[in-house]
């Protein structure tokens, strides 16, 4: 048998030459004792030329050594071969990167031996990752924009997807894309037939392009836009058609809402009954909506060839030209308020419209055009002139009313004051005989009754001109429950009534309101129950409901209960209309004008509350008002002046046109120890007032000739001598604008006709002081 020939290893010098030439290296790791050996110079590749594994190890990237030993462990111990890639540091810095495959043997002496060949692979890397950037960068773009690629080959029908497409057509990726005879599935029926015919038509154009809609899995449907280019062989043959789509969902949406708007916007344009126009800053007409014949009587047509000269009033033309011009040179899209003037129509006629220009700048904020709406407002323009006309007749008609009040007043009231006061006067009498007393008591309870009257009617007529004003002051509850049972106290003691006041502890001690009208309501209130009771009681209750929302305000309940004869229910609801009254007989007991309650009505409603009633017949009713007031603190004390009180000397001058009035004063002050002295008329007032120094001064209001407010300007311009003595307005005309009339004329305080004793007596008390400190008044006397 031939000897077998012994397989010679190449010499070292072999593996130097081929590393050389090919940029590969040979190496061997001796797993068992750990040596190794490099067959290869290195010093081109790496700048230094390690010949052994260990030095070679030490230039491998950080990263990449764990990695590397645990391959090189794995192969000794399977003794299975493989591959790996890792980095190395050449001796500039620079690093590069390098590819091992390695087999396993066993040595005679049975070592375990790891040989292996490496080479250069940087630049393959760097190709491969530049390959990697720009396909990430086109897939990146193809996201950012919404296109998918596609690739479709003729011969084999193979289908090529980019993720862009997947994601458009909904379609798992996982699942690959459809094949090409598949696709047609994809597209919406009602544009399937359409597509196929596309497609069979531009099989040979070198490019194509469609719109079609598709059905996703989900059953989204979407519009897609495909571009298609011919991918042609080197004997120009096409064999396969490359593109592009895009999801045009989104736009086609936007386009119909546009073509939407567009038709609304046209629709409205067309159809409105204002006018629609759009003009250049130079006055130039490039649109005019159809509504312009409605307004003008001009077709869109003949509108544009006319100028504001040919349509605009002369007169208003400076206003419309000025607000134009200074819009544009402010640069105001808007104006505060529209413009109203007179334009012709084409029939002649002029007519009042309503315009509403708008700016339109471009985005370096400039004026591009106008876009004006017009309408005309002639119908509105005659309402708003009647309306005007209407007004003045009804201020009129108002200031008639209130100076019918104010006189009837004055006429009323001017003789009642003399009835009142004499009756009080005779009354008052110690030689008076038993029976004429009487008469004088009769006298004067008519005269009172008569006066509630006046009052009735003049506080309802005030209420309904609304020509009620209310003040704002402290207000003692329970101070208000005492005095107004107290003025009912006689009448309800006539009748063995008991009168009653029960106030809620929660009430507060109080509130900030109107004095005199919340007294007004309860006292017809209590006056109602004492005259429809015929034995028991009549109670007055007080409540308190806090606004939870402020706990310094809440609801004030006044009520009033009686053990009366109560109301039918087809009569209650009757109750606070005016002039209703529950007994309407010839014969009936009871008197009054049937406003009380409308009045009381008017005044609650007026402060912003409630007023209602409770009752069962033949058990008693309940009348109630709650007003909403503000807790209020205790006012600072009121001196009181009774008729027992002594009274300085003073000089008092009393001015009034009637005599019986000026007679009436100085009886009631006379025996008191006041000076009085009478002026029969405003003129012989300041006469006296310039010639004369006085502590206070009545003066009458309404007089013939020069009238009580002509009267105070004089005295206090004129009269060094009672330029600042008090000035006391006596008047009939209760209405609150007399009362701001007299302190405007420069009058300190108003007293109303008829006058009552203690209010004068009080009134002349408080203003005593003020003529005690007055050292002009004081150096006179």
């Amino acid at each position: 048998m031939r000897a077998t020939r012994r397989r010679r290893s190449p010499p070292p010098h072999f593996f130097s030459l081929l590393g050389a030439q090919t940029g590969v290296w040979a190496w061997t790791y001796n797993a068992s004792t750990g040596d190794s050996d490099v067959y290869s110079d290195l010093s081109d590749i790496l700048g230094c030329n390690p010949d052994r594994l260990d030095g070679f190890m030490k230039l491998i990237h950080p990263d990449d050594v764990d990695r590397l030993q645990a391959s090189l462990a794995q192969a000794a111990a399977t003794g299975v071969g493989g591959a790996f890639e890792c980095r190395l540091r050449k001796l500039d810095g620079d690093w590069i990167h390098f590819q091992a495959s390695y087999c396993v043997e066993t040595s005679a002496r049975g070592h375990v031996l790891v040989h292996g060949v490496s080479r250069d692979v940087t630049a393959e890397v760097r190709a491969r990752n530049a390959i990697q950037e720009a396909r990430r960068q086109s897939d990146l773009a193809a996201a950012l924009t919404g296109i998918g690629f596609w690739r479709a080959e003729r011969q084999s029908g193979q289908v090529e997807w980019s993720d862009g497409m997947f994601r458009i057509h909904g379609v798992d990726p996982a699942s690959g894309p459809p094949a090409r005879e598949a696709i047609k599935e994809l597209v919406h029926p009602e544009d399937r037939a359409a597509w196929l015919k596309h497609v069979a038509e531009t099989a040979q154009d070198e490019v194509e392009q469609t719109s079609v809609r598709i059905v996703t899995p989900d059953g989204q449907v979407r519009h897609i836009q495909t571009r298609g280019f011919a991918e042609r062989d080197a004997d120009g043959r096409i064999v396969a058609r490359i593109g592009t789509c895009v999801d045009i969902t989104d736009l086609k949406r936007a386009e119909s809402a546009a073509q939407e708007s567009e038709a609304v916007h046209r629709f409205l344009s067309d159809n409105a009954p204002d006018m629609i126009a759009r003009v250049s800053p130079e006055g130039v007409i490039k649109y005019v909506s159809p509504s312009c014949e409605r307004v003008f009587g001009y077709t869109p047509e003949e509108h544009m060839r006319l100028t504001p000269m040919d349509m605009c009033h002369p007169d208003d033309l400076p206003m419309i030209s000025g607000a134009i011009i200074g819009m544009v040179e402010r640069k105001q899209t808007r104006l505060d308020e529209p413009l109203t003037y007179r334009a012709r129509r084409k029939d002649g006629r002029w007519i009042w419209v309503e315009a509403n220009p708008h700016l339109v700048l471009n985005d370096e904020g400039e004026p591009v055009e106008f876009v004006d709406i017009v309408r005309d407002v002639t119908q509105a323009k005659v309402f708003e002139a009647e309306l005007e006309e209407a007004r003045a007749r009804a201020e009129a008609a108002a200031a008639a009313k209130s100076a019918f009040l104010a006189n009837m007043s004055h006429e009323l009231r001017t003789p009642l004051t003399s009835i009142i006061g004499f009756a009080r006067l005779l009354g008052d009498r110690s030689d008076l005989a038993s029976d004429a007393r009487h008469y004088a008591q009769r006298i004067s309870d008519a005269s009172e009754a008569l006066l509630a009257i006046i009052n009735d009617v003049l506080d309802f007529s005030k209420l309904e001109a609304g020509q009620v004003s209310l003040e704002q002051a402290p207000v003692s509850v329970r101070r208000l429950a005492d005095e107004t049972t107290g003025l009912v106290s006689i009448q309800a003691a006539a009748k063995g009534l008991k009168l009653l006041v029960r106030l809620d502890p929660r009430t507060p001690a109080h509130v900030v309101g109107d004095i005199s009208r919340l007294r007004q309501v309860l006292l017809n209130l209590l006056s109602n129950a004492v005259k429809f009771t015929q034995a028991g009681s009549v109670t007055v209750r007080t409540a308190w409901k806090p606004d939870p929302a402020d706990g310094g305000s809440g609801r004030l309940r006044l009520s009033v209960s009686d053990t009366g004869a109560g109301i039918e229910p087809e009569k209650v609801k009757r109750l606070f209309e005016r002039f209703s009254q529950t007994d309407v007989s010839i014969n009936r007991t009871h008197g009054g004008t049937g406003l009380g309650l409308a009045i009381s009505k008017g005044i609650v409603e007026l402060m912003g509350g409630r007023i209602g009633v409770t009752t069962r017949p033949g058990k008693g009713s309940t009348f109630w008002v709650e007003v909403p007031l503000a807790v209020g603190e205790a006012p600072a004390e009121v001196q009181n002046h009774e008729a027992g009180t002594e009274y300085p000397a003073l000089r008092v001058l009393v001015v009034d046109d009637t005599a019986v009035n000026r007679e009436l004063v100085r009886l009631m002050l006379e025996p008191l120890g006041f000076q009085v002295e009478e002026a029969s008329g405003g003129a012989e007032g300041v006469k006296a007032a310039v010639s004369r120094a006085y502590d206070l001064i009545l003066m009458d209001v309404r007089m013939p000739g020069v009238d009580g407010l002509e009267a105070t300007r004089v005295i206090r311009g004129a009269s060094k001598l009672n330029s600042r003595v008090p000035i006391l307005a006596l008047t009939a005309d209760v209405q609150p604008e007399n009362a701001h009339a007299c302190r405007a004329a420069g009058m300190d305080d108003v007293l109303a006709k008829p006058i009552v004793p203690r209010q004068l007596l009080s009134k002349i008390a408080q203003w005593a002081a003020v003529a005690e400190a007055n050292p002009a008044s004081a150096a006179s006397r």
